[in-house]
Parts: C-alpha cells; structure tokens; sequence
C-alpha cells in the first residue's frame, strides 16, 4: 500500500459545512490502516478546492 485517499463531499462550497470533521475521521482511518502493519506514505483528501481550503501538515499530495 502506497497511499490512502479519500473525497470531500463538498469541497466545493463556499462552507468548509464538515471538512474538519472528514479529516479528523480520515486520520482515525489512516493510523488504523497503521496498526494492521501498513506503511503508506503518501495522505491526500483534498481534490482542486481542498487545495485551497485544508491547510494541514498531515497531508502531503492532492488531486488537482
């Protein structure tokens, strides 16, 4: 396993209306994935608007 991504569900609007709440539940999964003996290096969620709209460390590749 290279990678985990996931999808905004509305990382196109305006409202960051539960992007917090995707990356928090995002993170839960990824150190789980850890726990079962996984290494994956690369951490994306966010499409072209999440971009400009998750500024967070943890993640280090986007899908423009």
């Amino acid at each position: 396993m290279t990678g985990v991504m996931s999808h905004l569900h509305s990382g196109d609007k305006i409202e960051n209306n539960g992007i917090e709440k995707q990356i928090e539940i995002f993170k839960r999964m990824y150190y789980e994935i850890i726990n079962y003996g996984h290494t994956p290096t690369r951490r994306h969620i966010g499409n072209t608007a999440g971009i400009i709209k998750i500024n967070n460390d943890f993640f280090n590749a986007y899908r423009p």
